[in-house]
């Protein structure tokens, strides 16, 4: 059976469980199995526009088929699913009937919908995706059907839908009901169906639903550029307000320091005028026409007579000194002179002369007496 693919999407295995009731089946198959409508409720549209086929051309061969087997081979058929004409056993439907196993949770979804999807998918007004539980997609495709300029494209959108049930059906349950254009242009290829996709698959795929999603969908190429603006501001603003705070807070630390230099600065620059005249008297002090201009400014506030006094009292003091330096000078060279003629003089010399003999005196007489 490799040209119908695999029926693992059938099996209670994809769901967790049994979901069927024996009954139920039983009863469509005998009323809606000429139309295959039991084969659909088994997630198996493929072989349900097989069997159609099949019925219309060979006066409903598969829907007897059908019938025999549920009831003469039930067993079989709750263990390893439905039999193909003429192929057996095929695993189409195993143990989705309850009675075999544990039931399947409340979050897989009903067989029941995937009916509906089916049935509505020939309607180009989105009946099918609001079944299937995509929103989205069923207000586009009916959008487009009630503007008339895209009604073509509502059309084209059920033949592919129907297409793709056919030849990708596991997809269905796995990636959600699929989108055509020009819908894909700001929406999903494929919308996440809650309602006959696979609870693990839908929550993994759940789209943003929101009005406003909906609403601004149609401008998605527009708003684009904004957002990314939008998000480059938003992330401008976060790097400046992450660069802000230790900027302030050492601007804060430096501004104190600054302010007390600024303000010794201010203190100095009022004390300069004291300090410029303490400079200015230093100088004077240190230097001496500055003293005599001094002593001359303090003698001409007593009088002129006391200034000439003073000058003349200090030029009579340099005089002595001079006097005093001549005199002593003229003494040294007095006493020089005199020392030195006294040394020289002949008869200090003889007497030097005689104190050179360094012969030793004769002192003791060793001749013996008598002799």
């Amino acid at each position: 059976m490799s040209f119908l693919g695999s029926f693992d999407h059938t099996s209670a295995k994809s769901w967790g469980g049994s979901q069927i009731s024996p009954t139920l089946f039983t009863f469509i198959t005998i009323v809606g199995g000429f139309f295959a409508v039991d084969h659909i409720l088994l997630r198996s549209p493929r072989t349900a526009a097989l069997k159609v086929f099949v019925n219309l051309f060979a006066f409903g061969f598969w829907w007897i088929y059908d019938i025999v087997q549920t009831f003469a081979e039930w067993d079989s058929v709750n263990k390893y699913g439905l039999s193909v004409p003429f192929f057996g056993p095929t695993g189409l439907g195993a143990g989705i009937f309850h009675g075999t196993g544990s039931a399947a949770p409340e979050t897989a979804p009903s067989p029941i919908f995937f009916l509906l999807y089916v049935g509505f998918l020939s309607l180009p007004f989105g009946l099918s995706h609001f079944v299937a539980g995509d929103f989205m997609g069923g207000l586009a495709m009916f959008l487009f059907t009630i503007s008339g300029i895209l009604t073509v494209f509502s059309l084209l959108w059920t033949t592919y839908s129907a297409l793709y049930l056919l030849y990708d059906t596991k997809s269905l349950f796995l990636d959600g009901t699929p989108r055509f254009f020009p819908s894909t242009i700001y929406m999903n290829s494929t919308g996440a169906a809650g309602n006959v996709m696979t609870p693990s698959a839908f929550e993994k795929m759940k789209s943003d639903q929101s009005l406003f999603s909906i609403i601004t969908g149609p401008f998605a190429p527009f708003l684009g550029p904004i957002r990314a603006a939008l998000g480059l501001v938003v992330d401008t603003k976060c790097a400046v307000e992450k660069v802000i705070p230790p900027v302030i807070d050492a601007v804060q630390k430096t501004i104190p320091p600054a302010v007390a230099a600024v303000k010794s600065t201010v203190a100095l620059a009022e004390k300069a005028p004291q300090l410029l005249s303490a400079a200015d008297s230093i100088s004077a002090f240190t230097d001496p026409a500055a003293l005599r201009a001094a002593a001359g400014q303090k003698g001409g506030a007593t009088g002129a007579g006391g200034a000439t006094g003073a000058v003349g009292a200090l030029e009579a003091a340099g005089n002595l000194s001079s006097y005093v330096f001549f005199g002593t000078a003229v003494i040294v060279l007095v006493g020089a002179l005199t020392l030195t003629w006294a040394r020289f003089t002949p008869s200090n010399k003889t007497s030097k002369e005689e104190n050179t003999n360094d012969v030793p005196p004769d002192v003791h007489n060793d001749t013996p007496p008598g002799s």
